[in-house]
């Protein structure tokens, strides 16, 4: 896996020079609620997402991935390939090399090839547990995206996220969404064999806190984001996929917001983005009641 990130880079400037990858462009601004300042994107209103054929209902990009997007195989069970429509640099998807649904539970094949892409340099990785977690793809994936100082930038919240100390579940009293999370083991990363297996156990740990049912071990019953670096990993149990019109998955957490066009970036800067971020997750109350 050596040099990992430097292919990834080489493959996607080659994929956006041939068309085959294409960034969406985008205005960043920042505003601040609940004392936590939040990154919001606004899409540019000349880019367009073509409406070509492979976008036709039960369309599955994973299953034969474009050779051009193809960055490498990671493990027996998983491929690495390039965001076609990336929003941030360098932002890669982690795919299972045969069909598995986004809703699956996350398994120890699942870790290994996180572990070991993460292995290559500090990088956020996120999964979005279906589509009322933000998924677009049925397909199981998972997504990382190397943390470049600019890539930091757009992501305002990890300096908080940053704050878990130890491995029991806790939550951050200066996120306004409720959620759980733990600290990864010290340089965790650089035990290649123990890392997937810690990463699992403390996946488990949290889907056990915050009431995440399964069914017969293999789907999680209720919608949820997870994040994870090399230091920290947190859990969102999700309401809905949207509020108002705007969608939020995995990034949205760390404080990173898309917005399709004016009227949206109006009505988020009016209701705030933290608020936003309430209202598509689950309240502690509604997973307590559950208990």
């Amino acid at each position: 896996m050596a040099d990992f990130w430097q292919q990834v880079k080489h493959c996607s400037e080659a994929a956006i020079a041939s068309g085959n990858a294409q960034p969406i462009d985008t205005d960043a601004q920042y505003t601040e609620e609940f004392h936590q300042q939040f990154c919001i994107r606004l899409i540019d209103p000349l880019w367009q997402k073509p409406t070509v054929s492979e976008h036709k209902p039960g369309f599955n990009p994973f299953l034969s991935p474009d050779p051009a997007l193809t960055v490498r195989e990671v493990s027996d069970s998983h491929l690495c390939v390039l965001n076609k429509y990336p929003v941030l640099s360098q932002h890669v998807l982690l795919i299972t090399q045969e069909f598995k649904p986004q809703q699956a539970r996350l398994n120890i094949d699942d870790f290994i090839a996180l572990a070991d892409v993460m292995a290559q340099g500090e990088s956020f990785g996120f999964y979005n547990s279906g589509p009322e977690a933000g998924a677009s793809q049925s397909h199981k994936h998972l997504q990382l995206i190397q943390l470049t100082e600019q890539n930091q930038q757009l992501m305002p919240l990890l300096p908080v996220l940053q704050k878990f100390r130890d491995g029991v579940p806790q939550q951050l009293p200066e996120l306004p969404y409720y959620h759980a999370g733990v600290a990864l083991s010290k340089d965790l990363l650089k035990k290649s064999e123990l890392a997937p297996v810690e990463m699992q156990m403390q996946y488990e740990k949290l889907c056990r806190h915050l009431k995440l049912h399964s069914d017969h071990n293999e789907f999680i019953q209720q919608p949820y984001n997870l994040l994870v670096t090399s230091q920290w990993m947190m859990m969102i149990p999700r309401r809905q996929e949207c509020h108002q019109g705007v969608s939020v998955n995995g990034l949205g957490f760390v404080g990173s917001l898309l917005v399709k066009d004016q009227q949206q970036l109006s009505t988020l800067l009016e209701s705030g983005p933290g608020s936003l971020l309430q209202a598509v997750t689950r309240a502690r109350e509604d997973i307590t009641s559950e208990g």
